[in-house]
């Protein structure tokens, strides 16, 4: 009973697919949904008539008792859509989530899901989805809008937010990683809830959090402060760490209460970007290649620019030395700055730090780190431009910047999105003097205070170095967004932005020590960056050496793609089996698009290449079906073991590197969109005495929305035998044919074959027999069940016939 011709072509065109046609049906609701969809309308008929008039989708959840909205930006691409999934309060709706996400969510082009999770037609304990409940409703949903893993922002308010905790629990268990970003928003982890309970047990592990990141959000007017408020929020933040996650984004406002966040549009535009810088380094690692051959002795205190097209280095040490050239190498002949040494007489304050800029006009410009006179406390910032004579004077007269106390440290100053500039330092004045960022509207004539929390470490239980970011550096990347360094303890640590002012920790929070750099190095101070011309990011640093004077070093930032792999049946499974078909998403992995055109499938396509090191530490070439930019289909390797395996993809040049988990079966069932839910891509065969009669695929086009739905299926005539036959990957390891288990509906089928389709590399097939009793059942899912191990479930449609 193999598969006809024509479904096999089909196969191979969704293996080949780009991206998935996720386009909503707008369908009728079962009676139970449809009455809660009522009630929600007539809560608030003006953001009801909003959501519609936007274009949002209502469509009913799995179980038929709910219904969730679909909403995505005009003119969004399939290939790469980001979503934002929000969970409301206590006895509220859909509709009000998204009214409150749309202007936002616009503006930076997420799309939305609102999921009704409070049930008001049912009583309480049944009246809320629990998060496990939640998490099994969104996830199709997720799936049906092309969402790929990492690029949605899961957020909760109050009772949404004591729930999502969980749900992110599961998205890690599931190996799904939906969510790239956490936002709890005015409801803490409840001590008495069921699931909090379970984990401080150890139900679920000693990290169930680890690896997820997540930001919180409380009101210092909160009335319920120990549930909902400060309070409450930094006790989860703890609850979260404990339990492996992290906390990389935190706000405390004091002014506002508990609906805080939505009602100050800064709020959500700053955890949005947060977001925005999550999906910025989503698919990059950035390593660390020292210069053994710069050394700068008795130097410290560097500051880097680029000048005109060549690098401006200034270290102190023995006075203000600059060090230029086209690369960054010079480490031989210093200069003088003309003027330097004079530009601050009569102002009180001598030159240190020295941060080389241009400014928008051209000019040679320097931001001057002005420090008091030996016996009193104070240093302010001054900025310096280039006159006529080549010479650098005062522009303006008096300093530009003096924070909170007249002490600020180690400023670096670059460029805002919208062309304005930036300058962050160390307030040494303050409580805590931690990173603060000061923004200037005039060119850099003067700054005022922004924000005091950059890379959010005030909100720590037990502050201190080992949590306090210093020295900080920010380079503007010419692919977008900002790379940042800090110091902590003497080790540095990387950070991103999407707009230079929320910045998110890279590599994992992992820090460089100063062993690595350079050999008898124990710490670094005072790091700085430049992006030259050809894209090369250069870090500049002050080495602590045994036994030596301090000297300046330098290092190349190099970012490496990370890629991404699942199932490319179901785009749910994380895990692999050998010869099973994965697909494995990034950037840069092709210079284009090619498709393989002959068997056996070729090691290398377009330039593009994929290895495969499992856990026995055995590397093999990986077959490939098709490569493009964003994504590559291969086939795992026969032979690879079991476990943790690591996956390099090499292609335009670059290296992109990721990991996957190799299993003996890893089951996953192909749709008909391409997407790993709603109808599979199969057939139906009908046999009459013997013979077979007749073939029909179970999906079929609706023109009005473009997808694939479920045809009918009929089970023909009596004394007729009815067979399902669907394709998938990963099963064909299977030991026996009795671990493998159909259910559809109620109802556990025979299965007949479980294995290797046969026409096509990486391909199994399953056969079923249908039975009388699925008559008339109407649309049921179909699960499939392979050494214990679930298949993603797929919708059937039977007739009355």
């Amino acid at each position: 009973m193999a598969a006809g011709k024509s479904l096999i072509i089909f196969v191979i065109t969704i293996l080949c697919a780009l991206s998935v046609n996720a386009a909503p049906i707008q369908s009728t609701l079962p009676v139970t949904a449809q009455a809660l969809l009522e009630r929600a309308r007539a809560a608030n008929p003006q953001r009801y008539q909003f959501a519609i008039d936007r274009g949002a989708k209502i469509e009913g959840t799995a179980d038929g008792r709910s219904f969730y909205l679909t909403w995505f930006p005009p003119a969004t691409g399939q290939n790469n859509r980001t979503m934002i999934i929000s969970l409301h309060g206590s006895t509220s709706w859909a509709f009000d989530e998204f009214y409150l996400w749309y202007d936002v969510a616009l503006r930076h082009g997420h799309g939305l899901i609102a999921l009704q999770w409070w049930l008001a037609n049912d009583a309480a304990p049944n009246d809320y989805y629990g998060p496990d409940e939640v998490y099994r409703l969104v996830t199709p949903a997720i799936l049906a809008a092309g969402i790929r893993p990492g690029r949605a922002l899961l957020h909760g308010f109050s009772r949404g937010s004591a729930n999502l905790y969980y749900v992110r629990m599961f998205d890690l268990i599931a190996k799904n990683n939906f969510f790239g970003l956490t936002l709890a928003n005015s409801g803490g982890a409840s001590i008495d809830y069921p699931f909090y309970l379970d984990v401080k047990a150890g139900k679920y592990g000693s990290s169930p959090f680890a690896g997820a990141r997540f930001a919180t959000f409380c009101g210092g007017q909160d009335p319920n402060p120990d549930r909902d408020g400060c309070p409450a929020m930094r006790r989860t933040a703890d609850f979260i760490r404990q339990y492996g996650g992290s906390v990389d984004v935190t706000i405390e406002d004091a002014t506002v209460g508990h609906g805080g966040f939505h009602q100050t549009a800064a709020h959500m535009e700053k955890m949005v970007t947060a977001f925005d810088t999550v999906l910025l380094g989503a698919n990059t690692r950035w390593t660390i290649k020292p210069d053994s051959a710069f050394l700068i002795s008795n130097a410290n205190i560097p500051n880097v620019g680029l000048v005109r097209n060549e690098v401006w280095l200034t270290v102190g040490g023995s006075g203000i030395r600059l060090f230029r050239s086209v690369s960054g190498d010079n480490s031989t002949s210093p200069q003088t700055i003309p003027g330097l040494s004079t530009a601050l007489n009569g102002t009180g304050y001598a030159p240190t730090e020295t941060v080389p800029r241009e400014s928008a006009s051209g000019v040679r410009t320097l931001y001057v780190l002005g420090l008091a006179p030996p016996g009193s406390t104070g240093s302010v910032v001054f900025r310096l431009q280039e006159n006529g004579a080549g010479q650098f004077t005062l522009s303006p007269p008096s300093n530009i910047y003096s924070g909170a106390g007249q002490f600020v440290g180690v400023p670096d100053v670059y460029t805002t999105p919208d062309g304005k500039l930036r300058l962050i330092h160390v307030d040494k004045a303050a409580n805590r003097a931690n990173a603060k960022v000061a923004i200037s509207s005039n060119g850099g004539q003067s700054f005022t205070l922004e924000d005091e929390n950059p890379f959010n470490d005030l909100n720590v239980t037990m502050p201190g170095a080992s949590n306090t970011n210093v020295d900080p550096a920010v380079v503007r990347l010419s692919q977008g967004g900002y790379l940042a360094m800090a110091m902590r303890l003497k080790k540095l640590y990387l950070f991103l932005s999407a707009d230079g002012k929320t910045f998110l920790p890279l590599n994992g929070g992992a820090p460089i020590e100063a062993s690595t750099f350079r050999s008898g190095a124990t710490g670094f101070f005072d790091p700085t960056l430049v992006q030259l011309g050809d894209g090369r990011v250069f870090m500049y640093v002050t080495l602590e050496q045994t036994g030596q004077a301090e000297a300046v070093g330098r290092a190349e930032l190099i970012p490496n793609s990370v890629v991404a792999s699942t199932s490319s049946a179901s785009f749910v499974d994380q895990a692999l089996a050998p010869e099973s078909i994965g697909s494995s998403f990034g950037v840069g992995l092709a210079a284009g698009t090619t498709v393989a055109t002959t068997t056996p499938l070729p090691f290398s396509l377009g330039g593009t290449s994929v290895r495969i090191r499992d856990s026995a530490g055995i590397e093999r070439a990986a077959p490939l079906f098709f490569v493009s930019p964003g994504q590559i289909n291969f086939q795992v390797p026969a032979g690879t073991a079991s476990g943790e395996a690591a996956i390099a993809v090499q292609g335009s040049g670059t290296l992109a590197t990721g990991s996957l988990m190799v299993q003996p079966t890893a089951p996953g069932i192909f749709t008909a969109n391409a997407n790993g839910v709603g109808v599979p891509a199969g057939t139906v065969l009908t046999y009459r005495n013997g013979v077979g009669i007749g073939s029909r695929p179970v999906f079929s086009l609706d023109p009005a929305s473009g997808r694939y739905v479920a045809a009918p299926i009929s089970l023909g005539a009596v004394g007729d035998e009815v067979y399902l036959v669907l394709y998938g990957s990963g099963w064909r390891n299977r030991t026996n044919l009795s671990a493998v288990t159909a259910r559809i509906g109620s109802l556990d089928l025979q299965v007949l074959y479980a294995g290797e389709q046969g026409g096509f590399s990486g391909l199994d097939q399953i056969n079923v027999r249908l039975t009388r009793d699925l008559i008339g059942r109407g649309e049921v899912e179909l699960s499939l069940r392979v050494e214990g191990r679930t298949a993603n479930p797929v919708m059937l449609l039977f007739g009355q016939n």
